[in-house]
């Protein structure tokens, strides 16, 4: 087994030549539609007044997008956007407007509930489509040499090189790996799921799942021409047993996310595959508590999917059937979170609750294993492997203080080399009557600043 003396990041640059075009087309929201959208927002019950504007809750709705059509590559959070939606080819307005009505009934304006969201986004405005043709290969420097990539670049390529390894397949250490989408983020990284997760049952019984998850992202270095895409491998650890304890981040109630996939769509059979990460909040009451879905993209699913929800009480109890389910609800764990063990033929366990069983992170050797299975199908769109550069070597300092051109393998007091007490530095000119030399910058520091007089009558043999 090979080893590394150091964690080496797997990152990719384009070459020089290299192109990516992307042909399609981009839509903002309408106006009539938005203005109708914010109308509705502002009136909800208990909204507080705000000094600036009150965004609308777009998260949710990116991610429903992303996921009813996968012609959709990017969903901005701004609807003002003029790039607000990119699809490879204009999508269906029906779809759309499904998607966006269910998302204004469950997020926007659930206290309207009789309001036909549908009927009233229909005539608010169209969606009017621009085609673009963008290149994600090509970018612009600043002025001190760093890569200067537009937003699209980071809104989009960490997305299409996820979806291309979906579409083309990845194979690591020898196997090939059944590809899922993570969920979309606002800075735009997006993660790959290696597989279905794996369950792990350890000598002392504790139980969990886990799966190898890969996350793509962009950055730059100071003075360095290209863009870096890093490929992090992380894994996501699951809970199988019933919760017993979920710690409380701060002040408020206790939370913990929850995936939701379907391996027969959630709507329809021609949804991306991918998985949508929503989250529970705990609220304890004494020696009771109880778990509600927060706000957002799992309460949309509600409305639109042919399956039954997901059983918040099923996820509490029994984690590992809720992760089998057609609308399947994977419980994320975190650290602190603990488990009951089952029963032993009727009789008590040895311990009550315990860990999960799967530890966290890889070592060096684990990160160095993407670098021969990712390059290989990316080769053919220019990427390369980024070689760390050397760190350039620190300037020689200088010997003395009297700017003395000689290297000096000892220091003295002031930097000279110790040629004995009462003796001068060898490159010191000698002490006459030109003394001091009339470049100020050879004076030692004590002596600069006065005046000429006063420094040759303080100078013996003068």
């Amino acid at each position: 087994m090979p080893a590394y003396r150091s964690t080496q990041a797997t990152v990719l640059t384009f070459t020089s030549e290299a192109t990516w075009p992307v042909t399609g087309y981009r839509t903002t929201c309408p106006p009539g539609m938005l203005a109708l959208l914010e109308r509705a927002w502002d009136t909800r019950p208990g909204r507080r007044p705000r000094g600036g504007p009150d965004y609308l809750p777009t998260r949710s709705l990116r991610d429903l997008l992303t996921l009813i059509d996968p012609d959709i590559t990017s969903v901005q959070t701004n609807p003002r956007d003029p790039a607000w939606l990119r699809a490879r080819t204009e999508v269906d307005p029906d779809l759309l407007l499904i998607a966006l009505s269910a998302w204004a009934s469950a997020r926007v304006a659930p206290h309207m509930p009789d309001t036909d969201w549908y009927s009233q986004l229909e005539g608010a405005g169209q969606l009017e489509w621009i085609p673009e043709e963008l290149d994600l290969a090509r970018h612009d420097l600043h002025a001190n040499g760093t890569a200067n990539p537009p937003s699209h670049v980071f809104n989009l390529l960490p997305s299409l090189v996820a979806e291309h390894l979906t579409s083309n397949g990845l194979q690591l250490l020898g196997h090939h790996r059944d590809l899922r989408l993570g969920p979309t983020r606002a800075d735009g990284r997006r993660t790959l799921h290696l597989g279905a997760p794996e369950t792990l049952t350890d000598t002392d019984g504790s139980a969990g799942a886990s799966v190898d998850v890969l996350t793509f992202h962009l950055e730059t270095v100071p003075g360095v021409p290209e863009v870096h895409l890093h490929v992090d491998l992380n894994m996501t650890r699951l809970a199988t047993r019933p919760v017993e304890y979920i710690p409380r981040r701060g002040f408020s109630d206790p939370t913990a996310s929850v995936l939701l996939s379907a391996k027969e769509g959630f709507v329809h059979r021609r949804e991306r595959p991918m998985l949508l990460q929503s989250g529970v909040t705990i609220q304890r009451r004494g020696e009771s508590s109880t778990w509600t879905w927060e706000p957002g993209v799992a309460e949309i699913l509600a409305r639109l999917t042919h399956h039954q929800p997901p059983s918040l009480d099923q996820l509490r109890t029994a984690p590992g059937d809720a992760a089998a389910q057609p609308f399947a609800a994977h419980l994320v764990h975190s650290t602190g979170m603990t488990y009951r063990c089952p029963d032993k033929d009727g009789a008590p366990p040895v311990r009550s609750v315990h860990d999960h069983p799967v530890g966290h992170g890889y070592q060096p050797r684990d990160h160095m294993e993407v670098l021969p299975g990712a390059p290989t199908s990316w080769r053919r769109r220019g990427w390369l492997r980024s070689r760390p550069r050397p760190r350039p070597r620190p300037a020689p300092r200088r010997s003395c203080l009297w700017s003395c051109p000689t290297p000096l393998p000892t220091k003295s007091r002031y930097g000279c080399p110790p040629t004995g007490p009462g003796r001068a530095c060898k490159s010191l000119p000698p002490r006459s009557s030109a003394w001091p030399p009339a470049d100020p910058q050879r004076l030692p520091p004590a002596s600069r600043g006065r005046s000429t007089s006063r420094s040759t009558a303080a100078t013996p043999g003068t």
